[in-house]
C-alpha cells in the first residue's frame, strides 16, 4: 500500500532490494543445506540419497563416473555409490544457484542423451529411479482384507 499512496523513494527501494537480495540469499542456502543433508544421509535406501520428493518419486541421486547404454530405458551407473558430502553441497549449489540466476543450465536435461543435466555432469551425479519403487505404495491382497474388517 505503502507504493500507491506515496512516492517511491530511491533509498528505500535500494534498502528493499537489497532486503530481498538477503532474504533470497539465506532461503537459498538453506535449501542447499536441507539438499545435502538429505542427498547425503539416505532414507532407507542402501546406495544413494533422496530428499523427501524424490524418495516419494522414487527417485534417488547417486555418484556417475560413467554411464552405458543397456537399451531400452536402462542404464549402467559407474561407480553408483552415494554422494560424499562435497559432491552433495556442489551438486545443490550449482543446482539452485542455475536455476536463480542462469536457467538455460537446467535446460540441458533435455539435450543430455541420459537426462543429465548440466549441475549432474559438473558434480559427477546422476538421478535415477528405483525400479520398483510403486510396490513400496501398493497394498497387498491380505493387508486389503485386513482393513475392511
Amino acid at each position: 500500500m505503502k507504493f500507491l499512496i506515496e512516492e517511491i523513494d530511491d533509498d528505500s527501494s535500494l534498502e528493499d532490494l537489497q532486503q530481498m537480495l538477503m532474504f533470497a540469499l539465506v532461503y537459498r542456502m538453506f535449501v542447499c543445506f536441507y539438499e545435502t543433508f538429505f542427498l547425503r544421509n539416505s532414507i532407507g535406501f542402501t546406495v544413494g540419497g533422496a530428499t523427501p520428493g524424490k524418495y516419494f518419486m522414487g527417485l534417488r541421486v547417486v555418484s556417475c563416473e560413467r554411464v552405458q547404454s543397456l537399451g531400452g530405458n536402462k542404464v549402467l551407473v559407474t561407480p553408483a555409490e552415494n554422494l560424499t558430502y562435497v559432491q552433495a553441497f556442489l551438486r545443490a549449489i550449482i543446482k539452485n544457484f542455475s536455476m536463480a540466476f542462469f536457467f538455460p543450465a537446467c535446460i540441458t536435461v533435455f539435450f543430455n542423451p541420459h537426462f543429465r543435466a548440466a549441475y549432474d555432469i559438473l558434480t559427477h551425479t546422476m538421478v535415477v529411479s528405483e525400479s520398483n519403487w510403486h510396490d513400496m505404495f501398493q497394498m497387498r491382497p491380505h493387508q486389503n482384507r485386513a482393513r475392511m474388517r
